[in-house]
């Protein structure tokens, strides 16, 4: 009886130090999925901000309004997309 408790005693650590190296292999993969995701969120702003930044500088008039992320009236379409990016979803009204 004390060497089959022994030997579940030992089992039982030997899965849970499985478990923990399985888990934190799981967390590692997890993480650095997480950072890349954030590395190309990152990358994704950077550009964006740079692309704001020159149209900016290419519409002198719309220059403080496109850098504060605002709109204007009589803005053109593409300062628009300057200034804060293109719309996911546009809402249209169909009447007959």
């Amino acid at each position: 009886m004390k060497t089959t408790t022994l030997f579940c005693a030992i089992a039982l650590v030997a899965l849970i130090g499985c478990a923990e190296s399985w888990q934190s292999k799981a967390q590692r993969d997890a993480d650095l999925a997480y950072g890349g995701a954030q590395a190309r969120a990152e990358s994704e702003l950077n550009a964006r901000q740079k692309a704001r930044e020159a149209y900016a500088q290419a519409h002198p008039e719309y220059r403080d309004t496109i850098l504060n992320h605002q709109i204007a009236i009589g803005m053109p379409e593409e300062g628009v997309i300057g200034s804060g990016g293109k719309a996911s979803h546009v809402n249209t009204t169909v009447t007959a």
